[in-house]
């Protein structure tokens, strides 16, 4: 093991052992370990988890579609895994059938989606807590306080990656993504699809996947470029290289957009 990775194993044991309690200074720092810039140094994978409403819709199609790109990237369960709740949640259901027809569609399989409601193991395991809507993040903060620092919105945290500097992988560019995300805000809430029927359905996978497709990339030091959408929804990859830049200008970007 060379001397980096065994810095960065060194710092990693320290914290699987230590496992601060919520809202401690401690806590916070430990969501923020610092690991080598290079690609497949870091001790363990990203923990990503993606909260809705009920975890049948948006937080369930958002992680099958993360871990197809993740596998379309080569990199599934070795530089991220991705996980999904609801807060409140609606516990025991399948993904709802607009939703996962979207996401055959598009290459991911909601074959044995239990849907759960978020509980403080989970946040205290996650590193990167996505959610949908500026509600869903009052909620965990009322319900489970002193996780905030693990909060990103969907478009919030694709604002971050586009302001934050290339050369930074693993639990470093987490840091730099909190330190670089704007408050988030209703304005870019993710509208529910359940019970709208197919087309809504469809432009709710189609505003995710447009988010997908910059965040994704960004977790496992690839190039943004790395996935293109060649149509609407329907992301396709691109030739793969290190994560050099994001090819923007640091400064307010309109994640809806394109």
């Amino acid at each position: 093991m060379g001397s980096g990775s065994g810095w960065a194993w060194c710092w990693w044991s320290t914290y699987r052992s230590f496992r601060p309690g919520p809202g401690s200074p401690a806590a916070h720092a430990s969501s923020l370990l610092p690991v080598t810039a290079t690609r497949g140094t870091s001790p363990a994978p990203l923990r990503l988890l993606f909260v809705c409403t009920a975890n049948i819709s948006r937080s369930p199609y958002a992680e099958r579609r993360a871990a197809h790109l993740l596998r379309e990237l080569g990199a599934a369960g070795e530089s991220v895994t991705v996980e999904s709740a609801g807060i409140p949640g609606y516990p025991g259901r399948d993904t709802d059938a607009p939703m996962a027809a979207q996401l055959r569609r598009r290459g991911g399989d909601p074959t044995g989606h239990v849907s759960r409601s978020l509980t403080s193991e989970m946040l205290a395991l996650a590193d990167v807590v996505v959610t949908f809507e500026f509600a869903q993040r009052m909620r965990i903060l009322e319900s489970h306080p002193g996780w905030g620092h693990k909060l990103f919105g969907l478009h919030q945290l694709v604002d971050a990656v586009d302001r934050t500097p290339g050369g930074a992988t693993g639990y470093r560019l987490v840091h730099e993504l909190q330190l670089a995300a704007a408050p988030d805000s209703m304005t870019w809430d993710v509208a529910d699809p359940h019970g709208r029927g197919a087309a809504v359905a469809r432009r709710a996978a189609d505003e995710i996947d447009r988010a997908l497709v910059r965040i994704v990339p960004a977790l496992v030091g690839l190039e943004a470029e790395a996935i293109e959408a060649s149509a609407p929804g329907q992301p396709r990859l691109l030739g793969c290289g290190l994560r050099l830049g994001f090819g923007r200008k640091p400064g307010r970007s309109s994640p809806r957009s394109g």
